[in-house]
């Protein structure tokens, strides 16, 4: 059973209460994929039921919160047992002694990003604060506890390539996904590139 907490692209938390469910009623490895949890509020891990439960294992990367996109690097914390059968199969060097290194780093030195990601997390909401003030242009937000938004605009198949091309915004595009019919993912950037991305939005939207 795999659960990604917070989810992508809705960026909502999976409750540690259902976790505790799943673990329960599973036979097998309850895997948790909390590769954004570090953009959560405080105490929204499912890592202290990991002393609870033999089948839990949650996973973490340093690919979003430490910047270490490149270096492909991350993490499991499981029981004995768990990791014990992880490393029976995984493959000889699967991680190269520079990407060990630049790991071990990030996590040593872990405080150093707290700023920038209660940064993101407060950019997060005066984002979604200004896109939910679109409502009369046909926009829909949702709260996050990631480092994106998932916002449903109309014709956003279009807006997405109108952003690209006119204003050389990327955005993810889920519109043709079941159930996010008209849906964008939007990463929260720097002050500046959202103000960039929400005057563009305005732009498209109103059909200027």
């Amino acid at each position: 059973m795999v659960v990604t907490s917070p989810n992508n692209p809705t960026g909502n938390l999976f409750p540690i209460e259902q976790t505790r469910r799943l673990c329960e009623a599973c036979p097998g490895v309850v895997l948790l994929d909390e590769a954004y949890m570090e953009f959560s509020p405080d105490g929204s891990t499912a890592e202290p039921l990991l002393a609870e439960y033999d089948n839990l294992a949650v996973l973490h990367t340093l690919s979003k919160a430490f910047c270490l996109a490149g270096g492909r690097i991350g993490y499991v914390l499981a029981s004995p047992s768990v990791v014990n059968a992880l490393a029976a199969v995984r493959q000889p060097y699967s991680v190269n002694v520079f990407s060990q290194a630049a790991g071990l780093a990030a996590v040593r030195n872990r405080k150093a990003f707290e700023p920038a990601i209660a940064s993101i997390a407060s950019e997060r909401e005066r984002l979604l604060d200004e896109l939910a003030s679109m409502e009369y242009l046909g926009v829909t937000v949702w709260p996050s506890a990631a480092n994106f938004l998932l916002v449903r605009m109309p014709d956003a198949h279009v807006v997405r390539n109108r952003l690209r091309d006119e204003f050389s915004i990327l955005v993810r595009d889920f519109s043709s996904a079941p159930g996010l019919r008209d849906c964008l993912r939007v990463t929260v950037g720097m002050p500046d590139e959202n103000d960039a991305l929400l005057e563009a939005l305005r732009q498209l939207l109103k059909g200027e």
